[in-house]
């Protein structure tokens, strides 16, 4: 985790919600779903006094995964969350994951 909170420069680590994903199946995409999973998100965060929403980008590994993965990108910063994709320090040849974050006020 830690390459990630230099990547983004937070003062403040904590206390955060580091959520693994949100998931919404395929047909039932584009119904709002995910949108209000990520609002009740962030109206907890706000409850709980968390400085930063922190969430893993996925998507499926098959023949249309650069597809969703752009798709899943882009509802994460439409939804206001930027994203941070940065190079493991350990070991520079290994990609990590993508993560959307959002510093909350």
């Amino acid at each position: 985790m830690q390459d990630y909170f230099d990547e983004i420069g937070i003062e403040r680590e904590y206390p955060i919600i580091l959520l693994g994903k949100i998931s919404v199946s395929q047909g039932q995409q584009d119904q709002g779903i995910g949108t209000r999973l990520l609002k009740d998100l962030e109206e907890i965060a706000r409850e709980k006094s968390v400085t930063l929403i922190f969430l893993k980008v996925g998507w499926p590994s098959n023949e249309n995964n650069k597809e969703v993965r752009t798709k899943n990108m882009h509802f994460y910063k439409k939804s206001g969350y930027d994203m941070v994709e940065p190079v493991n320090k350990r070991s520079p040849s290994y990609k990590l994951a993508p993560f959307a974050f959002k510093e909350m006020a």
